[in-house]
């Protein structure tokens, strides 16, 4: 399975809500889920989307229910203790609790991207929280550089940079740079499942399409095999890969009915 929508497509569901802490945010839908019907389960059900928070605004601490990354694109800001900017990654297992997100003066915009869908969310210190049944986890990297393009360009050999060190059980990130019109194999760790590709400088020519930053690009575990082919501009990326194992294989995604509760703090926010 390979998920994507192009920019110019998913500028179209770009829609107005409310942010938790106060404020104002905007969200596009990049890979909208597909939930499974009632009675059925299924793994994975990617889900990617980006949220735009306005300058100043807060989203309140909380944790869902399934593993995500989050890829800072532009803007400046807090996620918890660490300051973020452009580029940014930040993962956390399920359950594990992140933020406050502030917003610089300028905004702050982040893709929110996970192999498997929900819409629960819990803030913290609000109402019962599921029983624990996942370890404590989050990476925080970041801000990364990008070439430009006139760098891009001129490169002439491909380069991988661990951003993540892989762990055991396959989490873990690289950044991938292609020489303009050439094609490496994405990095992939044996022990992981799903990967999103995130273009984030260039292009990259896929099923037809050139994709522009910032594109997120859903490959599921089994698809091992992926290249990644830059535009005459060159290309860089981030593969963003999941962990692996018992705890991530035996969860499936859950009917939309069946799904943890979309907690509210004002009449519009914008599911997440």
């Amino acid at each position: 399975m390979i998920c994507f929508t192009h920019p110019d497509l998913a500028r179209a569901s770009r829609s107005a809500g409310t942010i938790s802490g106060g404020g104002g945010t905007w969200r596009t839908d990049y890979v909208p889920p597909r939930f499974p019907v009632p009675g059925a389960e299924t793994f994975p059900v990617p889900q990617a989307f980006s949220i735009e928070q306005s300058p100043a605004s807060t989203s309140l601490p909380h944790f869902h229910d399934e593993d995500q990354f989050q890829v800072i694109p532009e803007g400046e800001g807090t996620l918890g203790r660490h300051s973020v900017g452009a580029i940014s990654i930040h993962y956390t297992n399920r359950q594990t609790a992140y933020g406050p997100i502030v917003a610089g003066k300028g905004g702050l915009t982040y893709f929110t991207l996970r192999q498997i869908a929900t819409k629960g969310i819990w803030y913290l210190g609000e109402g019962a929280r599921p029983e624990r049944d996942a370890p404590k986890r989050q990476e925080t990297v970041g801000p990364i550089p990008v070439k430009s393009a006139q760098a891009l360009k001129d490169l002439q050999n491909a380069q991988t940079e661990e951003l993540i060190a892989a762990h055991a059980d396959g989490l873990a990130s690289w950044l991938v740079r292609v020489p303009a019109g050439a094609s490496v194999a994405a990095p992939v760790h044996p022990q992981g499942t799903g990967r999103y590709i995130l273009v984030i400088n260039g292009t990259m020519h896929l099923d037809g399409q050139e994709l522009p930053a910032f594109t997120p690009v859903f490959v599921s575990h089994d698809e091992p095999n992926i290249a990644l082919r830059a535009g005459n501009g060159g290309l860089e990326v981030l593969v963003l890969q999941y962990p692996g194992g018992d705890r991530v294989l035996q969860r499936k995604c859950r009917p939309l009915s069946a799904q943890g509760p979309m907690a509210k703090h004002g009449p519009q926010q914008a599911p997440r």
